[in-house]
């Protein structure tokens, strides 16, 4: 059974305006509903907001390296307020102790740079077909 559209909202975090840009664009001929989130700060208030709405954000598409809190401090974040969203982490091919600390992290796959927008969204895909098969 595959998640309905109306409950398919994805944030993507990241300072970068040409990735940002690049997905959101990409997002647009699908069915996910898309929000977008310029730092670590931002994404984390955004988090908090739609955490306590019908429409809480399913997946998380996070820049490893976020400006005001890090990825690793966003994650951090959000444990401490009980609230476990699914992401996708994009990283750098030189951040091996980063994707360590990232994959002790539940719910959370990661992507290296360079990559293809189709291969994220098919790993998007992935994702909210196993959301929909754990329920």
């Amino acid at each position: 059974m595959k998640t309905k559209p109306e409950n398919r909202h994805v944030l993507i975090a990241s300072d970068e305006e040409i990735l940002q840009m690049t997905l959101l664009k990409a997002f647009q001929r699908t069915d996910y509903q898309v929000y977008s989130a310029k730092d670590g700060l931002e994404a984390l208030y955004l988090v908090k907001t739609f955490s306590v709405t019908e429409k809480p954000f399913n997946l998380l598409l996070v820049d490893s390296q976020l400006p005001k809190l890090s990825c690793l401090e966003l994650f951090q974040q959000l444990r401490k307020l009980e609230i476990y969203t699914s992401a996708i982490i994009i990283t750098s091919p030189n951040q091996k102790k980063l994707e360590q600390k990232l994959r002790s992290i539940e719910k959370n796959s990661i992507i290296k740079r360079p990559f293809l927008v189709n291969d994220l969204l098919n790993i998007v895909e992935q994702v909210f077909e196993n959301i929909s098969g754990a329920r």
